[in-house]
């Protein structure tokens, strides 16, 4: 079962994982698009490769969690057991 906490700024209880999947497919888009931006703008193209190694990167990141009520995003930590 993955660790979850209350959201750090608002305390709020509606919390919800955001899937590592969609993080690498958000970079990996970006990167893409970048892509075709750079062909107006050539310097660009030196964030593509950065792009593209950090969704490779978020793969094995830690998970992600985002309150429903203030949209603020963090990463949980482990909750020590008693």
């Amino acid at each position: 079962m993955d660790n979850w906490s209350p959201c750090p700024r608002c305390g709020s209880n509606k919390v919800q994982k955001i899937s590592k999947w969609a993080m690498v497919m958000s970079f990996f888009g970006a990167g893409g698009c970048l892509l075709w931006v750079g062909i107006f703008f050539p310097p660009l193209w030196l964030l593509v490769p950065v792009m593209l190694i950090a969704s490779f990167i978020m793969m094995f990141g830690k998970s992600t969690w985002q309150c429903q009520d203030c949209k603020k995003t963090w990463i949980a930590k482990k909750q020590p057991t008693s």
